[in-house]
């Protein structure tokens, strides 16, 4: 799954993002009837995208930012966190 694959996929409403108390999230992949348990980083790119970063370098700027880390590392963990979740998509 890309990042476009993800955007379109949360705009259509097959994948459902509820945010718990605690800060963290489920992600509900309605057509293949999954449920994936998001921490607070993961939430945050999921709701990053669902907002409209539309690039990869947009979205690890925002992580970046928000986390404060390096953006090399934000890139890596934002794509890597993609690439997981295409996996098991």
């Amino acid at each position: 799954m890309s990042l476009q694959q993800l955007t379109q996929d949360l705009a259509r409403g097959r994948l459902r993002l509820t945010t718990m108390d605690d800060g963290s999230a489920v992600l509900l992949d309605a057509e293949g009837e999954a449920l994936f348990s998001l921490n607070k980083t993961a939430r945050f790119v999921v709701e990053q995208v669902r907002d409209g970063a539309e690039t990869l370098d947009e979205l690890a700027k925002r992580l970046a930012e928000a986390f404060e880390v390096d953006l090399v590392q934000a890139r890596e963990d934002a794509q890597s966190f993609i690439d997981e979740l295409t996996a098991t998509l």
